[in-house]
């Protein structure tokens, strides 16, 4: 399907992110299916051979069958589910991978933190008494690369990470609450714009 997908693509002159809107998933997504890295999600399988038997019909000169409103605002929120699916998979994705960093951020800190506090105790222990001791020598040493330790640390700029999380969660819990309800095709169909009075779309 990587292979389709891609000479598809390259057949009709389409950009990546182009496939991506046709087929109703994130640009990132159609990158990785090429790359063989993930497959389409059903939905948007059965939109990409939709697509190709539609190319296929148009190059053999067909018409194309008029549809009514009701019916694409039903094929958008069609769509609208399966990409709103694929973004919520990443958002997930990029989610755990920010809560990986976040997790190894804090554990250099922490490391760093506890060997300069020991380093401390040790000197404020032993230094005006024992200040030729190897122990104090040492918790010298220790004390100065824990403190450049945590200084680049701390320019790691790890609240940026907490706020790209916190957005994320957000996302998601926005994205739950439009795809987890009872019927979902119908509450994003519900979302979509109403035709204008007087415009002829009722």
């Amino acid at each position: 399907m990587n292979h389709s997908l891609k000479t598809f693509r390259k057949t009709y002159k389409l950009t990546q992110a182009k496939v991506a809107a046709m087929l109703g998933i994130s640009k990132s997504l159609v990158s990785m299916v090429e790359s063989g890295q993930r497959k389409l999600p059903e939905a948007a399988l059965a939109a990409f051979q939709t697509l190709v038997e539609e190319k296929r019909n148009h190059s053999a000169g067909e018409s194309p069958i008029p549809v009514s409103f009701d019916s694409i605002r039903e094929m958008h929120a069609s769509h609208s589910m399966t990409y709103l699916a694929a973004y919520k998979e990443d958002c997930e994705h990029k989610l755990q991978h920010y809560g990986h960093q976040w997790k190894k951020w804090l554990e250099k800190y922490q490391r760093e933190a506890a060997k300069l506090l020991v380093a401390e105790k040790i000197l404020e222990a032993m230094e005006h008494t024992q200040p030729a001791a190897p122990q104090v020598t040492k918790a010298k040493k220790d004390l100065v690369h824990a403190l450049n330790a945590l200084v680049s640390i701390i320019g790691e700029k790890p609240e940026l990470l907490k706020v790209k999380m916190a957005g994320l969660q957000q996302e998601l819990r926005t994205l739950n609450g439009m795809l987890s309800k009872h019927n979902p095709q119908e509450n994003l169909q519900a979302m979509l714009p109403q035709p204008e009075p007087g415009s002829g779309l009722h």
